[in-house]
């Protein structure tokens, strides 16, 4: 009888402390795999913020109304709903995209305007673009390089004059144009004045040029070119005083720079 009550309580105990151990590993194993075995931890992804913001800003655009805003910003941010809708209903759109229809929503809400404060800010612009066209005009440009190709890091050519008087044409334009939108003066201002302070002197231009003669005297081979080509090379564009010709006066300068500019585009491989 003594031995009957022992076994069965020696087997429970074994089957408790196999139970637990049992629980123990299955807890384990699920806290491990994220919760079940089906659910994995995903990545964050970015875009779910910026498509929230998206969709509360199209939200909040549609419930406005036509009659209260100057047509103009209206269409406006018409424009940047639809584009904003297209991007946010496309599900391979990038970060960038969505963050692109984004920036553009919300200026085109911030420039909403009524008729009145429309026509307002109108005349304060075309006054402000008026009055910056003819401070400019009213400068001496006869430094300004007109005629050659200023080399800029990167050898990358920018005609600077060029730039200036195609803004200057776009100016006029916009201000002949009675009907011009406020966005459209905005828009000629800043090119006139982002040109006009992009504008390079010859003098500029002249040192430009002479250093990037320098530039390719130190990389370029002499066995790789004619012995004329090189010779008027080093003749007419390395050995040359800029500051002689710069203290010589304008018409020297632009000689010179042409002259500096034709010899590196003379350069002739045998």
């Amino acid at each position: 009888m003594k031995l009957f009550k022992i076994i069965p309580l020696f087997a429970l105990a074994y089957i408790a402390i196999f139970g637990i151990a049992i629980a123990s590993f299955s807890l384990g194993a699920h806290f491990s795999s994220g919760g079940t075995g089906s659910q994995q931890t995903k990545p964050y992804d970015p875009r779910i913020a910026v498509r929230a913001e998206i969709q509360e800003l199209i939200s909040l655009a549609s419930g406005f109304e036509q009659e209260y805003f100057a047509i103009n910003t209206w269409n406006a941010l018409m424009v940047a709903k639809f584009n904003a809708l297209g991007t946010y209903g496309n599900n391979n759109s990038t970060i960038d995209d969505l963050e692109t229809v984004h920036a553009n929503l919300v200026l085109a809400k911030s420039r909403l305007m009524g008729p009145e404060e429309y026509d307002i800010a109108l005349t304060y612009v075309r006054g402000g673009l008026e009055y910056a066209f003819n401070e400019i005009n009213g400068k001496t440009v006869t430094e300004i390089d007109d005629v050659s190709t200023v080399l800029m890091p990167g050898m990358m050519g920018i005609r600077t004059s060029r730039i200036f008087q195609d803004s200057r044409r776009a100016v006029r334009d916009v201000l002949g144009n009675d009907d011009a939108t406020l966005a459209e003066l905005e828009y000629a201002k800043e090119n006139l004045l982002n040109a006009f302070n992009g504008l390079v002197t010859i003098t500029e231009g002249l040192r430009a040029m002479h250093a990037y003669a320098l530039a390719l005297y130190d990389t370029l081979n002499p066995n790789d070119f004619t012995v004329a080509s090189w010779s008027a090379f080093i003749q007419r564009g390395v050995n040359v005083n800029v500051e002689q010709a710069i203290e010589r006066g304008e018409f020297n300068q632009f000689n010179l720079y042409g002259n500096i500019l034709a010899v590196i585009n003379n350069l002739e491989r045998v």
